[in-house]
């Protein structure tokens, strides 16, 4: 017999629900915690309809900060490597734009943040865990989550407050970060790079981009985004330097 709290549709139940808004909440980098989450999630979505545990063959693309430490156990696995994997799902998002508004461009706060990174993926059936845009476009989810709140469910307020304007359009997969997926890299500007890009080459012009810079209330030193282009570029150099100092390493331990 169902508790008062347990939804009558069966398809999403409360114990789904739970999990669900939990997921949603979050787990401040905390990879023991993230899995944790995960596995609750991952133990309620087997009944689940078919159709949102797919997606349709689209990008998802995931901001994710880049942290050095001495062992490299982060940045030596996708750079020379070429594959990260975190061990448990992640969250990706249909929206290039929302992955690049989330949060800054680069984590300043930590001094061993290395980059920020968006990353760009089309995954394999197998790699997809649950779509939550289509679990919206579900009647019986959207009532079953309507009563859920109405009810006062414990994670009720997670779960609707990532929607409309929060809404992250998120697709949940169990997928490894790919070097060669690495679609934006986000590092400090300069007045340099600001130069280049506009072909301002003498005093003159580098005067005028000065002044409309400042018109704008634009701060040329602020991290941004690089272009596909110019990401993969550092990409490449990234990957020669690392790996000849991995290869340091291994020569003064032999």
């Amino acid at each position: 017999m169902l508790s008062p709290l347990e939804d009558t549709v069966m398809s999403y139940n409360d114990r789904f629900l739970d999990a669900l808004g939990r997921w949603q909440r979050g787990w401040r980098r905390d990879p023991v915690v993230r899995g944790s989450v995960a596995q609750d999630l991952l133990d309620q979505i087997e009944h689940l309809p078919a159709y949102v545990r797919e997606h349709d063959g689209t990008p998802l693309y995931r901001k994710r900060n880049l942290y050095r430490s001495e062992d490299q156990k982060e940045l030596a696995p996708l750079f020379v490597a070429g594959r990260l994997d975190e061990g448990s799902p992640t969250s990706w998002s249909t929206s290039v734009q929302f992955a690049e508004n989330f949060g800054p461009p680069f984590d300043d706060t930590d001094p061993s943040s290395t980059a920020g990174a968006i990353f760009k993926h089309v995954p394999q059936p197998s790699e997809v865990i649950l779509n939550i845009p289509r679990l919206w476009r579900d009647p019986e989810f959207v009532g079953a989550a309507e009563s859920y709140r109405d009810r006062d469910g414990k994670e009720s307020k997670a779960l609707f407050h990532f929607r409309n304007e929060r809404d992250q359009f998120e697709v949940v997969l169990r997928a490894p970060l790919l070097r060669d997926e690495i679609y934006r890299l986000a590092r400090f500007g300069s007045y340099e790079g600001i130069y280049e890009q506009l072909g301002a080459v003498d005093t003159e012009s580098q005067l005028a981009v000065d002044d409309m810079l400042a018109a704008a209330k634009l701060d040329p030193l602020a991290p941004r985004y690089l272009t596909p282009d110019a990401t993969q570029r550092v990409i490449d150099t990234v990957f020669v330097a690392l790996r000849a100092r991995l290869r340091a390493i291994l020569d003064q331990k032999n």
